[in-house]
């Protein structure tokens, strides 16, 4: 689950062979000069792959590159991927712990993460959203709360997390699902499952810190759903949310003011269910993974009822995506 702030936190995707890729000069560039922009989570085999190409065409998926081995640490529980492109950063939610490597889009094999940021706070981080801006990363725990790490690109080792909200999720029905920060109006959104799924928005994210603080606004799905996965596009003040009950991912106009019983403005359909998604706001297209499929749809904004994905991707066998993103 995702997410980066100002620079697009979309990006994930898996790695392998090789190839390169004609820039208008004679002869292909070496594969090391070309950098990964498509990043997923393999929990099929505890890894993380990429591609050069964020648009990949319809068929098998293949990968340029995969980080993988002892050395790197990434376990089979990695679900969501955060990416800082002007640090050259990649954050990864590995369970009790959130692995940091550096030049992702060039990293290949069994490397080591350059940091390691553990907390005795830390549950299950499940969850990732990095504000690049002000170099916040914001960790949603599944079943804890969720922790605000400043200066995260230089953070290493085990710290106390600087801020935290904490308080309302401290059951395993409270449990949160994903987070994400709209940077520009300073709203955190939380997706949360108590008797029934609601994402919780809270104001003054950029300071919000306590245990029991009362959210801004609570928007409840119309008809009720199971909210997981969300992203905001926020220049057009939209939030998604993937629906794991009837595999659809609807669409919420006016998010930042929404609050209560609210119906979804598109409801998406294209007949597989979704582990993870993001959407690339620059180039309008909605990205989404079941456990062995990819899904690029053209146009996001403009998508509402049943559709096509504008390709399908299956990936290699053995692999199982559990997470994406991309750096257009």
């Amino acid at each position: 689950m995702r997410q980066t702030a100002t620079a697009l936190m979309l990006l994930c995707v898996l790695v392998t062979g090789c190839g390169g890729g004609g820039g208008g000069s004679s002869s292909p560039p070496a594969l090391g000069s070309i950098a990964s922009k498509l990043f997923v989570a393999d929990a099929g085999n505890s890894s993380i792959a990429s591609t050069v190409d964020a648009d990949p065409p319809s068929g098998t998926l293949a990968f340029d590159r995969v980080i993988d081995g002892a050395a790197t640490g990434i376990s089979n529980n990695v679900r969501s991927l955060a990416i800082d492109p002007s640090r050259g950063l990649l954050y990864v939610a590995n369970g009790g712990e959130i692995l940091v490597f550096s030049n992702p889009g060039t990293a290949d094999g069994n490397v080591s993460p350059a940091r390691t940021i553990d907390s005795a706070d830390f549950g299950n981080i499940i969850a990732l959203y990095l504000d690049t801006t002000n170099d916040v990363l914001y960790a949603g725990d599944s079943a804890q709360g969720v922790w605000m790490i400043h200066a995260a690109s230089t953070r290493d080792g085990t710290l106390t997390p600087d801020r935290r909200l904490t308080g309302n999720f401290g059951a395993v029905s409270f449990q949160i699902h994903d987070i994400f920060v709209d940077t520009t109006r300073n709203l955190l959104y939380v997706s949360r499952t108590t008797s029934a799924s609601e994402v919780l928005v809270f104001g003054n994210a950029s300071s919000v810190n306590g245990t029991n603080i009362t959210a801004a606004r609570t928007i409840t799905p119309s008809p009720s759903m199971g909210v997981r996965t969300i992203f905001a596009d926020v220049g057009r003040d939209e939030l998604y949310a993937a629906n794991v009950g009837s595999s659809t991912i609807v669409v919420f106009a006016a998010a930042s003011s929404a609050d209560g019983s609210t119906p979804a403005d598109r409801i998406v359909n294209w007949g597989s269910s979704t582990v993870d998604f993001v959407v690339d706001t620059a180039h309008d297209r909605l990205y989404a993974i079941d456990s062995l499929n990819m899904f690029i749809l053209y146009d996001a904004h403009l998508l509402t009822g049943t559709v096509t994905p504008t390709k399908t991707l299956s990936v290699p066998g053995g692999t199982v995506v559990s997470a994406i993103a991309v750096n257009p």
